[in-house]
């Protein structure tokens, strides 16, 4: 196997013969190369306009906002400050990106690449008992550390008018997710919005406009990325024949957090994504935590997505594809919203002449590594025992197989735009 490792120095693309799938055109593989290298870079330079420019998302759509609140220099040192910023950006330098050769899928004018982040281990540095003397003992620390963060994930790519364009790249959140942590400094925080009477940790049933303030904080915030998304959700609704939206404690901490289905480019492409969003008080805003591409598309005639929790874990089963490739992707989630792991089953159907029939290849993988059905199905199976609360499902599960428990889940009634408008309004 031949390990391309992206940085955003280096590419080599000797080996572009490689590539796998229906169009195996070293103009497309080479084109490909050029969008990974380029993606690599504007993470680099934590430079979300760089990415957006790289992808086929249209401006005021769901996608497209959520990037440019996550990776945006300005809205960064607006929000905390210069030297808080910085380390984010020091953090960002450090991200590259690998993928074997047979990880490329390309299938007339769609490609998926898997692929694996790695970075800093931020969260490390972070997190330590001791608390920083200022935030250059942390920029040092963080070029000190020698560990790492590995993130497994999919990028999709499709060909627009002869250029391929990025269209998902849903771990980008996840590998983005030191925007919204603050290491502990001896005695300057953070400039930002003041969030004095916000309680973080107390209860939603406790007693005290503190908390009553801070819930407060959670409604006014969701209200916002509602109005953001209006039309991008409205859209997935007409499209795709059905309601999303949904307002439930997913993580346990007592405050609820807002999910919904939007179409991608407000629907104009007839796909949609899930997202979910919680409330940050260090910048008063709601954070996008998940999003999960292709949970719809073709005029709601196809994808799949069932978004349920357990005990311990946030639960999210897709299908996506074609007839030549088909995936099912299986992310679970810890309570703090860390993806714990990712599974994935591939279904290849080549056309055999000989037969006249499509065979069916199935492949299993845990991240990029491959497993086998066996292991696969044992985890399958484990996640679906302890399911606890379905906040939404809209899959063709059958009787007989292993997720068929998940359709007589307890769970939340989806809500149109409007009613989960007014909804949260009543709140306040």
């Amino acid at each position: 196997m031949n390990l391309k490792k992206i940085t955003a120095a280096i590419l080599s693309v000797a080996m572009i013969a490689g590539f796998t799938g229906c169009d195996k055109s070293k103009a497309d593989a080479k084109q490909i190369d050029a969008v990974m290298t380029d993606y690599v870079k504007a993470m680099n330079a934590f430079y979300g306009d760089g990415i957006l420019e790289l992808t086929n998302w249209k401006e005021g759509s769901s996608k497209y906002a959520s990037l440019k609140s996550l990776i945006d220099l300005k809205n960064s040192s607006e929000l905390y400050g210069d030297e808080l910023t910085n380390i984010y950006t020091n953090i960002a330098k450090t991200i590259t990106m690998d993928y074997e050769e047979e990880d490329v899928a390309i299938v007339k004018d769609r490609a998926i690449v898997d692929v694996t982040y790695q970075l800093v281990d931020w969260k490390a540095v972070f997190e330590r008992d001791e608390a920083y003397d200022d935030y250059l003992a942390v920029n040092t620390q963080l070029r000190n550390t020698q560990e790492t963060i590995k993130i497994g994930g999919h990028i999709s790519l499709e060909k627009e008018d002869g250029k391929w364009k990025i269209v998902n790249t849903a771990e980008l959140y996840e590998v983005f997710s030191f925007v919204s942590a603050v290491p502990v400094i001896m005695e300057a925080q953070p400039t930002g919005p003041d969030t004095s009477g916000t309680d973080e940790t107390a209860p939603s049933g406790s007693e005290g406009s503190d908390d009553v303030n801070g819930f407060n904080k959670h409604i006014k915030a969701y209200l916002d990325v509602l109005e953001q998304n209006k039309d991008a959700i409205r859209a997935s609704e007409t499209n795709h024949g059905f309601t999303s939206c949904g307002f439930y404690d997913i993580d346990a901490d007592n405050y609820p957090e807002l999910y919904f289905i939007a179409g991608d480019n407000n629907g104009m492409e007839h796909s949609s994504s899930l997202f979910v969003y919680d409330y940050n008080a260090k910048t008063d805003k709601a954070e996008c935590k998940i999003c999960i591409p292709d949970v719809a598309y073709e005029a709601g005639s196809s994808g799949e997505v069932t978004f349920f929790t357990t005990p311990e874990k946030i639960v999210v089963l897709t299908g996506h594809g074609e007839e030549a490739l088909y995936v099912h992707d299986m992310y679970i989630y810890d309570l703090d919203w860390t993806k714990a792991t990712e599974f994935s089953r591939k279904a290849y159907s080549d056309y055999d002449p000989a037969t006249d029939s499509w065979p069916v290849t199935l492949k299993y993988f845990e991240g990029t590594a491959p497993v086998s059905e066996e292991y696969y199905m044992k985890f399958l199976t484990s996640v679906v025992k302890e399911a606890q609360f379905m906040l939404f499902d809209r899959s063709s599960i059958l009787d007989d197989d292993v997720e068929f428990p998940l359709k007589k889940l307890n769970g939340n009634d989806p809500m149109s735009y409007t009613d989960m408008h007014s909804y949260l309004e009543g709140y306040l």
